[in-house]
């Protein structure tokens, strides 16, 4: 069974989400009071992890969770006196210049695209930013539609969002359907939620648990294509 319906996730897995990161947050946290330094930013980047673990759960909208993150950050940093709700759109807005995409990216999407096969977007990431990065890159020319979760009403992992998703393709095929990302909570969870087949970007050589159902583990983007062309 080739696999022909192909749901890539965006962050860490197209994008380089960790260098446009760090970009916006040293462009705007001076700004706030916030000193620029490595510390300061894993710190945040720890806030803002179990932040979206919040959201990946259930527990928390999004609207919240992305202006919790800062006002745990200005509280953590004793600053007082600072907007965290201006200061998430200010980082928001920065965040969407940055469309930095891995080396491989387009490559891989060309190749994919000129083998047949349809490439669908599906990103827990902000609208605005998501919308304001595939405008500022090449993936516009391979990504037949983008499903944002903010949109939808519901985030990855839970079944809905598959559903939904599959409601919106034309000559859905679950059988020819493969979900691609980088998050084992996110993506990988929810591909066994919706029982879809899955591949896992797995850049960092970790060790994924026992409880998920993987297809395939990747370490390189390549490695992905090289797959789903074996299948045809």
């Amino acid at each position: 069974m080739s696999y022909d319906i192909l749901l890539f996730d965006a962050d860490r897995t197209l994008y380089d989400f960790d260098k446009s990161e760090e970009l916006a947050f040293y462009e705007i946290a001076p700004k706030y009071g916030v000193d620029c330094t490595s510390e300061i930013f894993n710190l945040y980047r720890e806030i803002n992890h179990k932040n979206w673990e919040d959201l990946e759960k259930g527990l928390l909208s999004k609207e919240r969770i992305v202006v919790r993150r800062f006002e745990q950050l200005l509280s953590a940093l004793n600053i007082t006196g600072a907007d965290a709700s201006k200061m998430n759109d200010d980082y928001l807005n920065a965040l969407s210049t940055k469309s930095i995409l891995f080396e491989d990216t387009v490559p891989l999407l060309e190749k994919l695209k000129n083998a047949g096969k349809r490439i669908f977007i599906i990103t827990n990431g902000v609208t605005k930013v998501q919308l304001g990065r595939i405008n500022g890159s090449p993936l516009q020319q391979y990504v037949e539609k983008l499903f944002i979760s903010e949109q939808m009403g519901v985030s990855k992992p839970q079944k809905l969002f598959f559903d939904l998703v599959a409601k919106e393709i034309n000559d859905y095929n679950p059988q020819k359907a493969l979900v691609i990302g980088d998050s084992l909570t996110s993506d990988i969870q929810g591909a066994n939620n919706a029982e879809l087949d899955c591949i896992w970007l797995n850049q960092d050589n970790k060790v994924a648990p026992e409880k998920y159902s993987i297809t395939f583990t990747a370490t390189t983007l390549p490695q992905i294509g090289d797959f789903i062309l074996s299948k045809n």
